[in-house]
């Protein structure tokens, strides 16, 4: 019965992913926000077709986890270095300015101190997910600002790592803070460890798989190294979405990362929009409708703020006005770690 009830609802989702896709493109309107609505559409405060339940959520993790495999074969470290001043300068400049602010906006409205630099943080994160969807569906991963706001949220992606080893320390816990702290370090050594040696070790061994020339082999490897590697970070207790990037800046500078992510790239939308109908089926029309006061206001003043600041970061990478303006739009949102932050921060006693 339970397999007949999840079959079921990937019947509806995928066959309602079809019709957004196909709408979508007549009307012109990114698929991304079509997705979405058809989530709250089919969920419990649409139509009730589909039940937000825990399949639906890691057929969506795995997604999350395809997309950045992708970006990071395409995002490879020559990229990365040669993108430093976007991602230290430019992700450090736009975390630390919202955060910043609004942390100070919160206290000032009554919220205890921990309370608010939690909420600062979470304001700041923007999605790689949505983003990267976007600047793809417009043509514009390889633009100036297309580079320059992926290398800020994948910044944005890292720094909620330690964040959340921070949360023990703001809830007072200062031993517990010390144990969290010391185990993210051990953690990031031992990713770090993994990296390398994959990254020795991997090339090697593909270049053995396609002189077998079975097509099928070279993309279940490539499946392989994916989700080992996500689920060897989540076991050291960082983000397998993190991990996944990872496998993709271990072969992307190789010669076969362009075949690698035209293989994966079919499955990998297969996925994608199943996080994006599942952050729709997510929404809660009934508490949204009580409080939609609040959440429009908040809403618009992060939108407002978090783009200003952008503006100001943006124009100090020196990108040109079309692009800071493109750029400080789309780093604008707030990104699916948010929710991340956001449960550790509830387990801790904060919000």
């Amino acid at each position: 019965m339970g397999e007949t009830s999840v079959l079921t609802t990937l019947v509806f989702i995928l066959a309602a992913a079809l019709f957004v896709v196909a709408v979508s493109q007549k009307l012109k309107i990114l698929a991304v926000v079509g997705f979405m609505l058809t989530g709250v559409f089919l969920g419990p405060s649409g139509i009730g077709l589909v039940k937000s339940d825990e399949t639906i959520s890691l057929l969506a993790d795995v997604g999350v986890m395809m997309l950045l495999f992708v970006i990071g074969l395409d995002f490879s470290l020559r990229a990365v270095t040669a993108a430093r001043r976007s991602f230290f300068l430019g992700g450090g400049l736009q975390v630390g300015l919202t955060a910043g602010i609004v942390t100070a906006i919160f206290i000032a409205l009554g919220f205890r101190p921990g309370e608010a630099v939690i909420v600062g943080f979470i304001a700041a994160n923007s999605a790689t997910a949505v983003l990267a969807k976007i600047l793809a569906d417009r043509g514009e991963m390889d633009s100036p600002h297309g580079q320059s706001v992926l290398a800020i949220t994948l910044f944005n992606d890292l720094i909620a790592v330690p964040v959340i080893a921070l949360i023990p320390l703001l809830a007072g816990r200062t031993a517990g803070s010390t144990g969290v702290i010391a185990k993210f370090g051990w953690s990031l050594a031992a990713i770090t460890a993994v990296f390398f040696l994959f990254r020795a070790a991997v090339p090697r061994l593909l270049e053995g798989i396609v002189r077998t020339r079975i097509r099928e082999l070279f993309v279940l490897s490539s499946l392989l190294l994916c989700l080992g590697m996500a689920l060897i970070s989540g076991a050291l207790g960082l983000s397998m979405a993190f991990g996944a990037f990872l496998a993709g800046l271990i072969v992307a500078d190789s010669p076969y990362s362009f075949q690698m992510a035209a293989d994966i790239l079919p499955l990998k939308d297969v996925f994608i929009s199943l996080f994006f109908i599942s952050i729709g089926l997510l929404l809660d029309i009934r508490i949204f409708s009580r409080a939609m006061g609040i959440a429009v206001a908040m809403a618009a003043g992060v939108l407002i703020l978090k783009t200003l600041i952008n503006l100001v970061v943006l124009k100090i990478l020196k990108l040109s006005p079309r692009g800071a303006v493109l750029g400080a739009l789309g780093l604008a949102q707030i990104g699916e770690f948010a929710f991340v932050l956001a449960g550790a921060a509830r387990a801790h006693g904060f919000l």
